[in-house]
């Protein structure tokens, strides 16, 4: 059984006022907190995979012609030039056979599984690596395969980052908006519980009592009429006396 509202109609009327408020807040900053950190990371991991796909095209051509010869001192030359890249985490130039010709970071390589690389590239190492292969071609026949692995940290030091300041901006938010709306539900609800305290006592049997109109408004003109209707209350009482008592005379 829900008991959230029955709780909430033993609060005070302001925090009835404030605690919704404060909620519907909180589950939109709450959005807010994780849409825009994830769309940073997203358009950051977009331009790193044209990056990477760029680099591994230039790559793939620079390397070809010792693939071509054989010559493996050129291709790690030529690798050793890619890691000019400050996102390359390894570089893998294999031959048609799988035999690995050259490479840079191998270790990091052989420890994210390189050999298996899709052709559309994927994470690995938990999100931190980006994996990408492409095929070097020599007229027409494909003579080896050039995997490369690019670092994702800068993307993710960025989506913390953005992350941070978004809660602070939301938490300074936040305090302000319940300080406003406490303020503001304390002038609104003030005059209706005063108004409500005067209703308990013209219950009791007092008459006298009369709710203050205060700024106007709403508010306001709910207090006027519920005086006016006091004061019709008392007049039609006192017409009623002035009755009884004149039939009550001999």
């Amino acid at each position: 059984m829900n008991l959230t509202p029955s709780l909430l109609r033993r609060l005070p009327l302001r925090w009835r006022f404030v605690i919704p408020t404060a909620v519907v807040f909180l589950l939109i900053s709450g959005f807010f907190l994780v849409f825009i950190p994830a769309s940073i990371e997203q358009q950051g991991t977009r331009a790193l995979i044209g990056k990477a796909r760029v680099v591994t095209t230039m790559t793939a051509a620079s390397v070809l012609p010792a693939l071509v010869f054989s010559d493996s001192e050129q291709i790690a030359t030529e690798l050793r030039t890619a890691q000019l890249s400050p996102d390359l985490v390894y570089a893998v130039v294999t031959d048609q056979k799988g035999v690995v010709r050259g490479s840079v970071g191998k270790a990091d390589a052989e420890r994210c599984d390189y050999r298996h690389t899709p052709l559309d590239g994927r994470e690995m190492d938990r999100g931190r690596i980006w994996q990408t292969q492409t095929a070097i071609i020599h007229h027409d026949e494909v003579i080896g395969t050039l995997h490369m692995g690019f670092s994702r940290e800068a993307i993710r030091q960025e989506g913390a980052r953005i992350r941070s300041e978004t809660a602070l901006v939301i938490f300074g938010v936040l305090l302000v908006e319940l300080m406003l709306v406490i303020g503001v539900s304390g002038v609104v609800t003030s005059h209706l519980e005063t108004m409500a305290g005067a209703a308990h006592a013209v219950r009791e049997g007092n008459l006298t009592v009369r709710a203050p109109v205060g700024p106007g408004g709403e508010v306001g003109e709910l207090a006027e009429a519920f005086n006016a209707m006091l004061d019709r209350l008392t007049a039609a009482q006192h017409e009623l006396g002035e009755v009884n008592r004149a039939m009550e005379v001999p």
